[in-house]
């Protein structure tokens, strides 16, 4: 039984984009690299509970791209990790070649993982089947605070071009979420950097990708020159819950966008 009494660290990675060849790269970039410098800066030599994933690992869905996030985060991390899909993840090569994990436990708190992608499409939804289930999952959690993770945004981000990409029924999830009374914040992807936005009554965090950084404010793709990152999570037992944005100190990844596909 885990301990309630004490605080837990919970580490976001997002964004992979990994490719299946090992010298395949996506805007000039090797995300395989860039995906280890991520990893390497969040989890060498600290004490990490659980690792959450959430999404676009894979950047064209193939079985051999999930293999090697596998390989990459298992050399540093052997403890709980939910993979969640993306809107570039098919959804049936991920499910047969990543691990199949359940909501994660740590003390007073769950990590509640919501699958907000549809294959093929860049928008999210989360759909009556997955708002059903999370239902269920809250109805019989003993939890005494919780943090939803899922790929897409649930409010705008300000960003024209992906605000096109939020959940089309996010509303639903939102309201869903807010009537349990213990989800403390809710965790994506999808954007490419890190921030916070308003729009409920906890937290809506994103967190910058392992790959690339996106620009933010204009209406047409655009691309940034930024170290790879991801969030980290510390979960008191009172649920009070803190977050920060982890870069590692190299590679300064420079996107070539003129290579966008």
């Amino acid at each position: 039984m885990l301990d309630r009494e004490r605080t837990y660290t919970v580490v976001q990675l997002t964004d992979l984009h990994l490719l299946s060849a090992s010298d395949a790269r996506l805007l000039g970039i090797d995300t395989a690299a860039t995906f280890e410098a991520a990893v390497d800066a969040a989890l060498r030599g600290r004490a990490v509970d659980a690792v959450v994933v959430t999404g676009d690992i894979a950047h064209d869905g193939e079985p051999a791209a999930y293999r090697r996030a596998q390989a990459v985060l298992s050399r540093y991390h052997r403890g709980p990790t939910n993979w969640l899909p993306g809107n570039h993840d098919i959804d049936a090569s991920m499910q047969a070649a990543l691990p199949t994990n359940e909501d994660i436990v740590l003390g007073r708190w769950q990590l509640l993982a919501i699958d907000t992608h549809v294959d093929g499409e860049e928008y999210g939804h989360v759909g009556d089947d997955e708002l059903a289930r999370i239902a269920r999952t809250l109805a019989r959690s003993s939890a005494e605070h919780i943090v939803a993770f899922g790929h897409h945004p649930c409010v705008p981000v300000g960003t024209p071009w992906l605000d096109k990409g939020c959940i089309d029924d996010a509303r639903a999830l939102i309201d869903l979420l807010a009537r349990d009374g213990r989800v403390r914040a809710y965790a994506f992807g999808h954007i490419h950097h890190g921030a916070s936005y308003a729009g409920a009554a906890w937290p809506i965090l994103s967190s910058p990708a392992t790959c690339f950084e996106f620009a933010q404010g204009g209406a047409r793709f655009g691309v940034e020159t930024r170290t790879p990152g991801c969030r980290r999570f510390s979960l008191a037992p009172s649920g009070a819950l803190e977050s920060e944005v982890v870069r590692a100190s190299a590679p300064l990844v420079t996107p070539d966008p003129k290579q966008f596909r």
